[in-house]
């Protein structure tokens, strides 16, 4: 092989060494970064479950696994020249791009005719909704466990067996890890919603509509609901962050 055809083979090889490592950071189930979130030292640690456990649910479903596929198909063409710089941004193009055609196609693969793929797409819709409801009672038994926090820490404050400084270190505890909480909600609501877009589009895709308002079904309607009760809570638990934070500024400047 001439110097010519090392270098270039040696390009090739930096490209597929990068597209490979960015790759993984988009695979479901090989790091669910979900984990993160397991602290069983927390003592509200049973009300997250839930929640841990619908963003594993969304990182093993065919949502996450089609992009997987464009990622790898969009940066082929870089590859092949040796372009690293082309391959990564064909990777990120086609995350974005190709998962619905991915989801897409999988289910027309597997359907016999456009009702078949119109009713994939609604049970899909439907587990969601299932999901998103469950994170509704989460979150609200999540905020019930963290008032019952910061009852006790109140509690023992006022009857002075905690001191002020302590009841503060005590409160910035329960804050730091409301404001996980809070992340991981956001996250997770963030992704419910990516997820219910491409329901639409996919149906407006299977219908040949070009409004993907007039695509919706029964079953994504039940989904925007849920979603919205969803919304409701996680605006309710944000309130509680917000008087927390109240709380512990009103004790940093009390006197004595």
């Amino acid at each position: 092989m001439n110097r010519r055809g090392k270098g270039s083979w040696r390009r090739r090889c930096a490209a597929a060494t990068l597209v490979v490592a960015f790759v993984p950071s988009l695979l479901p189930g090989c790091a669910n970064k979900y984990s993160a979130y397991q602290k069983t030292n927390d003592v509200c640690y049973a009300a997250r479950q839930p929640l841990i456990a619908m963003g594993t649910d969304f990182e093993q479903t065919v949502l996450g696994a089609t992009a997987v596929g464009a990622v790898t198909g969009a940066a082929i063409g870089g590859l092949a020249r040796g372009d690293w710089q082309s391959a990564l941004i064909g990777a990120a193009a086609g995350a974005l791009a190709g998962s619905l055609v991915g989801y897409l196609d999988a289910k027309r693969r597997s359907a016999r005719s456009q009702g078949q793929v119109l009713a994939m797409i609604d049970q899909d819709a439907m587990h969601d909704k299932a999901l998103i409801a469950n994170s509704s009672n989460a979150i609200s038994n999540l905020i019930a466990c963290r008032d019952a926090e910061t009852r006790t820490i109140e509690a023992s404050y006022e009857a002075h067996t905690m001191t002020r400084q302590q009841a503060i270190a005590a409160y910035r505890n329960v804050q730091a890890q409301m404001q996980e909480d809070d992340k991981l909600i956001s996250e997770l609501l963030g992704a419910a919603d990516e997820r219910q877009v491409k329901y639409i589009t996919a149906r407006a895709d299977t219908l040949a509509l070009r409004d993907p308002v007039a695509a919706a079904s029964p079953a994504t309607q039940q989904l925007t609901t849920a979603r919205q009760q969803a919304s409701a809570e996680q605006a309710a638990y944000k309130s509680r962050l917000r008087d927390l934070d109240s709380e512990i500024r009103r004790l940093e400047t009390a006197v004595g």
